[in-house]
């Protein structure tokens, strides 16, 4: 299910920070001013900006292999989105995890979308932006809670 939450400070379970082993080895859009790994950089008010056409994609990397049972993302202007994930060693193959989701317009306020999944084992995630209520979206973070396996 999904649920929206008041934005919070990041819980240390969080394997999606870069202070726990997580990197960012794929993105669709590069911004020198919002690079994707500010999207794993724990601080709140840092973003990774798309730019322009969709869908837009990233992906991260956990520092171990993990089973993931909750991912949080926060975002901006993001209209629909869906999360994959890879449990092998190279960041191929990936399996729907969370189908695609509309997200409410929020009227431009940054928005946490909370899904609880079955859990599974996982090495990458994937976010897939399929569209936007604006030209341009930030992704703030994507929580990853799980334990490593």
């Amino acid at each position: 299910g999904t649920r929206s939450l008041p934005l919070a400070s990041r819980a240390m379970s969080d394997l999606g920070l870069a202070t726990n082993g997580a990197t960012v080895p794929l993105a669709t859009s590069w911004d020198p001013q919002h690079p994707q790994e500010r999207i794993i950089d724990g601080k709140e008010n840092t973003f990774w900006a798309t730019t322009g056409m969709f869908p837009q994609e990233v992906v991260i990397t956990l520092g171990a292999r993990a089973q993931v049972s909750r991912i949080t993302t926060v975002t901006n202007g993001v209209r629909r989105l869906s999360v994959e994930v890879c449990k092998g060693e190279q960041p191929v193959e990936f399996d729907k995890l969370v189908p695609e989701t509309e997200i409410s317009s929020q009227g431009g306020q940054r928005h946490s979308e909370v899904f609880s999944v079955a859990q599974t084992e996982v090495q990458h995630i994937k976010v897939v932006i399929h569209a936007g209520w604006d030209h341009f979206v930030a992704l703030y973070s994507v929580e990853i809670q799980g334990q490593p396996v």
